[in-house]
């Protein structure tokens, strides 16, 4: 198998790598996502995108790229026993017809260029247990991976979500099909990186459409015997979160349109990026940034700060206490594509303290998820947002053990037996940096506090336990965590012992 050594180089490289995999900065609009051409023609007018053909890929020898189900060559906290747990997963190759846009988004600089991509599917074996949820996740430029995916996938999974990633980087192509599996994704073709937005929306359109897979399989058929019928669901981390946010503000949003008329796409979670300029006033949006994030980009995330909007606009903003960018799962090495590639071994993180795997935003994603699901389907508003608190400084103010005060507060901060650095160090050593690519400062780690601290704030191992609980069913109460979850960090922070 040819490994392509230019997606290794892409990852352990420059800081300008890092930026691109993460998102710094993500929701600015720059080449190559729109074209500095001349316009040759008008932004198309509102209505149904162009559905692309699309058919069914055969199970192959090897798994698909960036599967998540069990097999040859994938492990880790990503990877899952999809048919144990009573879910398919499916590769469709698409082909179809976009445009690249301007870049200040007022015009078409390339009509109708074809396209050749592909889209991984997620879904319950069983139409009928489909919730009625279709979340769209982009996989991102440099690692061909949803990190929205494994933040909430154990609760899409139990509710029946179906899961959609859709592969729009051009790049990718080259560093991750080709050289993995000429025979397979030879065809597969992505002219100019800027086709991404209409694929998003023919993607969107072709999920939603009786002619799609989920139509010709009878998804769409039990959709409209529930309550809210089907409801689709746009989502991303970082660099993907903010294409969110410049597929808002850029029209696209608003030129993809049903038959009906209506939005193709029902609501927008945002991760780790910022949120839209311009919030629209058909369609629901929630907003998760981290703790982490006020290091990289604090001025642009002060200036974004909204106070909640329940209609018609619709809007919650939630800055996280206690957690980074990334999270542990998040590592490159746990990355399925890089294990598919044999690229494993070389993009592991090394930082100078071990990356932290209880402070981790996964659970209260996957709340949001599901208020915003309940938000798009029943009405039911979510919780209210929630801010940092500043210092006269205008930066993270910080209690007395250096955690930070306000915000959305999961125990490990509110009922704290260690300080909670939202960003990690490198190892010193020039090697061991080039190793890493820079990425330890989106990872966090703790930092036990002192015994003599400890007992000052609790008896002993009880009450710490019982204080836990009472802030976990606080947070359950208000619909911050899920009470499955709930459950889950309190039998973790059953492992820590006082002394």
């Amino acid at each position: 198998m040819r490994i392509n050594v230019s997606v290794i180089t892409a990852v352990i490289g420059t800081a300008v790598t890092v930026a691109l995999v993460f998102g710094v900065n993500a929701q600015t609009t720059t080449s190559p996502y729109y074209s500095e051409g001349a316009v040759i023609a008008p932004l198309p007018v509102a209505g149904v995108p162009p559905l692309p053909e699309w058919r069914l890929q055969p199970i192959g020898k090897r798994p698909v790229m960036g599967s998540v189900n069990t097999g040859p060559g994938l492990d880790g906290p990503n990877v899952y026993d999809l048919s144990a747990r009573g879910y398919v997963e499916e590769e469709y190759f698409i082909e179809g017809h976009g445009n690249v846009y301007a870049a200040d988004g007022t015009g078409v600089v390339e009509a109708d260029v074809p396209y050749v991509s592909r889209i991984l599917v997620r879904r319950p074996a069983n139409k009928n247990a489909f919730s009625g949820n279709i979340i769209i996740e982009p996989s991102r430029d440099v690692n061909e991976w949803t990190t929205t995916w494994p933040a909430a996938a154990p609760r899409m999974i139990d509710h029946g979500d179906v899961f959609v990633a859709l592969t729009m980087a051009k790049a990718n192509l080259a560093d991750f099909f080709f050289g993995y599996d000429a025979d397979r994704y030879g065809s597969l073709s992505i002219p100019h990186e800027g086709l991404r937005w209409d694929l998003m929306a023919q993607v969107g359109a072709l999920m939603r459409s009786s002619e799609g897979p989920l139509g010709e399989l009878g998804f769409l058929d039990h959709a409209k015997t529930l309550k809210g019928g089907l409801k689709v669901i746009s989502t991303g981390t970082s660099l993907t979160g903010g294409m969110q946010s410049t597929f808002i503000d850029d029209g696209h949003h608003a030129r993809a349109r049903r038959a009906d008329g209506g939005h193709v796409m029902d609501g927008y979670l945002i991760l780790v990026s910022g949120r839209p300029q311009n919030l629209p006033a058909d369609a629901a949006v929630i907003s998760i940034v981290a703790e982490g994030d006020f290091g990289r980009s604090a001025e642009r995330l002060k200036a974004l700060r909204t106070p909640d909007q329940d209609g018609p606009v619709r809007f919650r903003w939630y800055e996280m206490a206690g957690v980074s960018h990334a999270n542990w799962g998040d590592q490159s090495q746990f990355t399925p594509a890089f294990q598919l590639i044999g690229a494993k071994e070389r993009t592991t993180i090394r930082c100078a303290a071990p990356v932290s795997d209880v402070a981790v935003k996964n659970d209260f994603v996957t709340a949001a998820l599901a208020n915003l699901e309940a938000w798009i389907r029943e009405g039911s508003t979510p919780p209210p947002g929630r801010m940092l608190t500043l210092d006269v400084n205008n930066e993270v103010k910080r209690d007395t053990h250096g955690n930070a005060v306000g915000g959305l507060r999961p125990y490990w901060v509110e009922v704290p037996i260690s300080r909670v650095f939202p960003v990690s160090e490198e190892v010193p050593e020039s090697a061991a940096i080039a190793a890493t690519g820079g990425l330890c400062g989106m990872f966090a780690y703790e930092a036990p506090l002192p015994n003599s601290v400890l007992h000052q704030m609790y008896e002993d191992s009880a009450d710490y336990l019982s204080k836990v609980e009472g802030h976990l069913k606080t947070l359950v109460a208000a619909r911050y965590l899920l009470p499955e979850d709930a459950e889950r960090q309190l039998q973790r922070a059953r492992l820590n012992r006082i002394p």
